[in-house]
C-alpha cells in the first residue's frame, strides 16, 4: 500500500511511508499475557516497548524524511528477519506451536 500510494500521490507532493511494528505489549494485552509472545523467537530476545517506535514516527513527520516515500520501516527487534512472523504460517513456527521446522 505505501508503494502504490507513493506512485499515485508523489506528483502532488504527498509522501507515504509505513511503520510496521512487531509485538508490543500494552495495557490492552496484559489480561491475556499468558498466551502472548515473550521474545523467545525475537533475535533481540524481548518484545518491544511502545516508546521504541515513536522516534521513527517523529523522524517520518520531520523534514529529514522529505525525500523518502513508499518505504516500510519494520520495528520488531529482528523478528521478521529471524522468521518470527505473526500468525500460524510463520516459517519458523509450527502450526499450533512447538519447535521450529
Amino acid at each position: 500500500l505505501p508503494r502504490a500510494m507513493a506512485v499515485c500521490l508523489g506528483r502532488y507532493g504527498i509522501t507515504c511511508n509505513a511503520i510496521v511494528p512487531g509485538f508490543f505489549p500494552t495495557e490492552a494485552t496484559n489480561a491475556t499475557s499468558m498466551s502472548l509472545p515473550r521474545g523467545d523467537l525475537i533475535p533481540i530476545g524481548r518484545t518491544g516497548f511502545p516508546r521504541e517506535f515513536g522516534p521513527v514516527a517523529v523522524w517520518l513527520a520531520s523534514a529529514a524524511s522529505d525525500y523518502m516515500t513508499g518505504e516500510m520501516f519494520i520495528v520488531d527487534g529482528g523478528g521478521l528477519a529471524g522468521g518470527a512472523a505473526v500468525g500460524i504460517w510463520s516459517p519458523a513456527i509450527r502450526p499450533g506451536g512447538g519447535r521450529p521446522w
